[in-house]
């Protein structure tokens, strides 16, 4: 374990924030309060100064460049945030620790309600000398009040909808801000907090790291904190720009500073918010929130666990077992939102006598209902309600007719089921999975200022030029036997239908996207697409949901990047968000998924040319080993077969392989010099094969009219797409992500129709 020693004045609150991060980051700390750091003399607590760590580089001096160099020194600690941009909100809300709550917890702390300056308080040391006016000591802790508030409230605005400040675990930014705050909270000197700050509050609290500076909190602080969340009244109306912005996610610590900024301003000369300026946050106008889900989710009581043992709440439910005894029931229950399952003990004596009687109605498949209090299971490693009532909203009066009754069903059956199948283990892990990739795509796309782009669902744009279009049209007559309007020469006359000419289903948002990619630079479009291809392979659906982004003034190596950047992110996002579905997959689906998945985020995507991926494939030691059904050969469209045998065998992780021969890719790819090849890209990865798919598109007008016209594409619809060209044309490019493919790849299932709520496939359009 590294050790370092803190020099620190002995009654300088800094410590046991310092404690606190060293404890998180697993760094043995040895503290000398009083002491001066040698080499350090001008900032040392002997001075007066401010904090410094002695380490073999040199010392460094105060609060935050040590709280940082402290989360860094092991990589595992995962203090910091999850990528570059995190890792930026971090620090903002260090910013805002350091300029806004710390001074202005100072000020109330220093300065009395009458406005009395405490003597030697650091407020009358920043008047140097002079006395303050109770008038003036008014208005500075009405100041600090203010601004106080202002961050309490965008605290509670992220925090809403965010486990922790900035990712979904405790980073430095939690623990910098929680220690100055929870003071505050325990002691009860705040009368109403809101609950979302009382929960993260408590969990930053029961933190081992916190627990081992500062102690398990008490039971009287724990329902203070509990108390002042159920007096929670609406936020006042000086913090509503920061609560506003704030929800907007990672603007949080630019709001709360600015708010508080505003508050409190830097000619008090104790707040100079360094964070990002309020002007560039756009922020919706703020209102008080009415809806209130009026119950707890299983996942907030078992995450919560300890810390609120002995509260009263309400969960609902679908029973997924029920064990009765005489007068005593327990029931595990499953609101979807964990695979954990929360417990529920109806006991006599304990619960009312109507929920004694509605055990009768319990059974597997049931809603219920129930309140009571969170008690410690038997062996104390988790928790468990305890009813002091029990609802039934919904029982199953015939046990035998539930089609899900059963523990284990094959996919196939529950195939059978689509609108109940949600309710078992795999599908509802499916679900959450699911649910985070797409968040994940959202929140990647958007920290790095890419627009979302809705594109059409009709159109007369067959982007892959396969003709597999499902055909939208008004024309079918009410009586099948009834006429069709034809030309003279016997063909369907578009002109009669809806649009005036053919229209379907989108194979592809790309071609439109693009449009907004040669005006607003960095865009994505994400949603259903369609494709009429008679399929019934395990990989095929008919009706399947595409992620496309798109960039401009950018190559081949710029798509790769962003390609690689994206999956990583994905898969990252939910190894941390879906921990325990993994765990569940890595177990019944696919053994040594979780390092599988690990590998990804960890390694190097393999790049190599589609020329040099035939030439390894051919080797005679290759050909031998692999036993391909279909001898590779340069000009063909790889197998999966041969993708597999790149990733699974040859590298062992993901591959990009580029510049495919032009006659097996689309019209609109940028060809290359050679004449034979295009700038396009396919991601593959072990065991799925093709994941992704991109290129750069043919930027310049001749060249692509060319194409076209050797690819039979008309023209006459796409004139739009050739304007793109004729006015003021960019080099641009982009791939495309068959979204269902991805939650394939990240849970190993094995067949697509698994990963999507209501699949569409030849023959099955019911529900």
């Amino acid at each position: 374990m590294s050790s370092f020693t803190l020099f620190v004045a002995a009654d300088d609150d800094r410590r046991e924030v310092i404690e606190i991060v060293a404890a998180a980051a697993g760094v043995a700390l040895v503290v000398k309060a009083g002491e001066t750091c040698p080499g350090a003399e001008g900032f040392g607590p002997a001075m007066g100064g401010v904090p410094v760590i002695s380490t073999a580089q040199g010392p460094i001096a105060r609060t935050v460049p040590i709280l940082q160099y402290l989360a860094g020194v092991h990589a595992h600690s995962a203090l910091h945030g999850d990528c570059l941009y995190t890792d930026a909100v971090v620090d903002q809300w260090l910013q805002v620790f350091l300029a806004d709550i710390a001074p202005n917890l100072r000020i109330l702390q220093d300065v009395a309600p009458d406005g009395t300056v405490a003597e030697g308080s650091a407020v009358a040391q920043a008047a140097r000398g002079k006395p303050v006016a109770p008038k003036a000591g008014l208005a500075l802790r009405s100041r600090a009040e203010a601004a106080t508030a202002a961050v309490f409230a965008a605290l509670a605005a992220r925090l809403e909808t965010h486990s922790c400040l900035v990712t979904e675990r405790i980073t430095l930014a939690d623990i910098a801000v929680a220690s100055q705050l929870l003071p505050l909270l325990e002691s009860g000197a705040m009368p109403s907090v809101a609950p979302a700050i009382a929960r993260w509050a408590l969990a930053c609290a029961h933190h081992a790291a916190f627990v081992a500076v500062r102690g398990a909190p008490t039971e009287a602080a724990v329902n203070r904190i509990m108390s002042a969340a159920s007096a929670v009244a609406p936020a006042a109306p000086a913090a509503a720009a920061a609560a506003a912005a704030a929800a907007s996610g990672a603007g949080a610590p630019a709001a709360a500073s600015a708010a508080a900024s505003a508050a409190a301003p830097a000619a008090t000369g104790l707040t100079n918010s360094g964070s990002v300026s309020a002007g560039a946050l756009s922020a919706p106008p703020a209102f008080a929130t009415r809806w209130s889900r009026g119950r707890a989710r299983a996942s907030e009581v078992l995450t919560a666990g300890a810390a609120i043992i002995g509260q009263t709440v309400t969960v609902g439910g679908w029973v997924r077992s029920a064990r009765k005894q005489s007068g005593l029931a327990f029931i595990d229950v499953s609101d979807g939102s964990t695979m954990a399952k929360l417990q529920f003990v109806v006991k006599e004596g304990i619960a009312d006598a109507d929920s004694i009687a509605a055990v009768a109605k319990v059974g597997t498949g049931a809603c219920v209902r129930g309140t009571g209090k969170v008690v410690a299971t038997r062996d104390g490693k988790s928790v468990e309600l305890e009813c002091t009532s029990l609802s039934v909203m919904g029982d199953i009066p015939d046990p035998s007719k539930y089609p899900v009754a059963k523990a284990r069903l094959s996919m196939e059956a529950l195939r059978e089921h689509q609108h109940l199948r949600p309710r078992t283990n795999a599908l509802a892990a499916v679900t959450r999975v699911r649910n985070a990739c797409a968040f994940a795509t959202h929140r990647f796309f958007q920290e790095r200022g890419f627009l979302y782009i809705h594109t059409p669902i009709i159109t007369s744009a067959d982007c892959e030029g396969a003709g597999e279009m499902f055909s939208v049209t008004t024309m079918m007559p009410a009586d099948p036997k009834g006429p069709i309007p034809r030309t003279e020469d016997g063909s369907i006359d578009y002109s009669k239908d809806f649009f005036g000419n053919p229209a379907g289903l989108t194979v592809s948002g790309q071609l439109q996207v693009e449009s907004f990619a040669c005006s607003m630079s960095d865009v994505y479009t994400f949603g259903p697409t369609f494709r009429a291809e008679n399929s019934h392979t395990s990989r095929h659906l008919s009706e399947f949901w595409m992620i496309e982004p798109e960039i401009a003034f950018a190559g081949l190596e710029e798509d790769m990047s962003l390609a690689e950047d994206y999956l990583k992110y994905c898969t990252a996002y939910v190894l941390e968000h879906c921990a325990a579905d993994i765990e569940f997959f890595d177990q019944r689906v696919e053994k040594g998924l979780r390092d599988r998945l690990q590998n990804v985020v960890n390694e190097d995507f393999v790049r190599l040319s589609y020329t040099d991926a035939i030439e390894i494939l051919c080797r005679p030691e290759v050909l031998k080993k692999a036993k391909f059904s279909i001898k590779p050969s340069w000009g063909m469209d790889m197998r999966s077969e041969h993708e597999r045998y790149l990733t699974d065998v040859m590298f062992k992780k993901p591959v990009i392989v580029n510049n495919y021969p032009k006659d097996i890719k689309a019209f609109y790819m940028r060809a290359n010099d050679d004449g034979r090849t295009v700038q396009a890209m396919d991601v593959l990865v072990p065991r799925i094969g093709e994941l992704m798919g991109g290129s750069v598109r043919e930027e310049r007008l001749d060249v692509l009219e060319k194409r076209m016209e050797e690819m039979d594409v008309p023209k006459d619809n796409m004139q739009w797409y050739l304007d793109l060209r004729r006015f003021g044309t960019v080099p641009h490019a982009g791939f495309g992500l068959g979204f269902e493919r991805l939650v394939m790849y990240v849970t190993g299932m094995e067949n697509i129709r698994d990963v999507i709520p209501f699949p569409r496939y030849p023959g099955h359009a019911d529900v």
